[in-house]
């Protein structure tokens, strides 16, 4: 093989996968009765631009401390929680919990003047719990502090748990997932000891879930999805009302305001935005609109939505074009040999 094929082998055999996988894609748009629905008006606050903030995976508002709002990194971090100000971006606080051992913890609340963090994510290796951490919440400035530890397993297995939402009673964990996730959920009084079991609810969410948060009266339960945020009734899980909202890079994360009148949702990687979006139930009388998650992000952002929805099929294609790569590598390298051996 020609050196200046060689090195077209790789990027051919991709470039031929990512055109079967649109095709498909193209058809799924062709077979599609639903069109893309508008953004929901919002705008972006301020920027979280702290080196420190690298994963920002969980976000709460504070109420007790209004205008400052906590997040948390995603795996890799110290446990420690950041205190932000809403209206710059900035830290103004850092509160190490010093009896944690955070292995992927992907999602935070706020309720009843504690600060609930889930160490439940998949970044963990044999034998490491998943558990939530329960602190005083700490406001503005440095603090070293001690949390509850309360270890949790889920009734189905391995699952890959993303968000949370903490009621009086009840801790709602959500697992990420295409076309939707599923809701497990922890009741009545926690363990320190013996692992809590979250019973799995037929109770769906919306595709690739991310986060979730809760009013300050308990009535509603906000999911995030991938391009979207389900209102949930929590007395009947009924879906109420529907945002479509902007597909920010790497959108993570999600938290009501004080006012009630309104949530913020961020991402996760460096430089996070807080982005404000209205919220009003006086506006849930009507039907909510019927999303279909794949138009929304192929309208908003069509190379993810290929991916996102073929990932299944392209992770058990990567062996076969792996396999192939390495055999056409392997054939070259023979033939190679051969060549030089013969009698010149």
């Amino acid at each position: 093989m020609k050196p200046g094929r060689r090195r077209l082998l790789i990027p051919g055999l991709l470039i031929a996968l990512l055109i079967v996988v649109a095709l498909a894609a193209a058809i799924r748009r062709a077979d599609a009765e639903t069109t893309p629905l508008p953004v929901v008006p919002h705008a972006q606050v301020s920027v979280m631009s702290d080196p420190r903030i690298t994963e920002s995976s969980g976000l709460a508002a504070s109420r007790a401390h209004p205008g400052i709002a906590y997040t948390i990194n995603d795996s890799g971090d110290v446990p420690r929680i950041f205190a932000v100000d809403i209206a710059s971006g900035s830290v103004v606080g850092v509160t190490t919990v010093e009896n944690a051992t955070w292995y992927d913890a992907e999602a935070m609340s706020l309720w009843g003047g504690k600060i609930w963090v889930a160490d439940v994510g998949s970044n963990r290796g044999a034998g490491e719990q998943r558990a939530l951490y329960v602190l005083d919440e700490p406001g503005a400035g440095n603090h070293r502090v001690t949390a509850d530890r309360y270890p949790v397993k889920l009734d189905g297995g391995a699952v890959e748990l993303e968000a949370m939402a903490v009621l009086p009673g009840r801790v709602f964990l959500f697992s990420k997932g295409w076309p939707h996730g599923f809701t497990f959920l922890l009741t009545g009084r926690l363990s320190k000891t013996e692992p809590s079991v979250a019973r799995f609810m037929n109770l769906s969410t919306p595709a690739w879930t991310t986060d979730a948060t809760a009013t300050a009266d308990g009535r509603y339960v906000l999911v995030r999805g991938a391009v979207q945020v389900e209102v949930r009734d929590i007395r009947t899980w009924k879906l109420v009302h529907v945002d479509v909202i902007p597909m920010l890079q790497q959108g993570e994360t999600i938290t009501m305001e004080t006012s009630g009148t309104s949530y913020l949702i961020g991402s996760e990687g460096a430089n996070s935005p807080l982005v404000r979006i209205p919220f009003n139930p006086a506006t849930f009388t009507t039907a909510p609109p019927s999303i279909d998650p794949q138009v929304q992000i192929e309208a908003q952002h069509p190379v993810k939505a290929i991916l996102w929805e073929h990932q299944a099929q392209m992770l058990r294609a990567a062996p076969y074009v792996l396999g192939g790569v390495l055999l056409l590598g392997a054939a070259w390298w023979v033939r190679r040999r051969r060549r030089r051996r013969r009698p010149r």
